[in-house]
């Protein structure tokens, strides 16, 4: 019992890590393609200090 609960977490996670992967790539290509269309523009771009 505790083993098959343990493997449907496991592949519950797996799903949401995937989601979360896929949504990333999802933001990481918006954000290019808002990046592109500001330097079309020639609207600088804001220096954001890292963490």
């Amino acid at each position: 019992m505790l083993c098959s609960q343990l493997g449907e977490l496991e592949a519950e996670a797996v799903d949401q890590a995937r989601d979360f992967r896929a949504r990333m790539l999802a933001l990481m290509e918006e954000l290019s393609k808002a990046q592109k269309l500001l330097q079309v523009h020639s609207i600088p771009i804001p220096y954001i200090k890292e963490w």
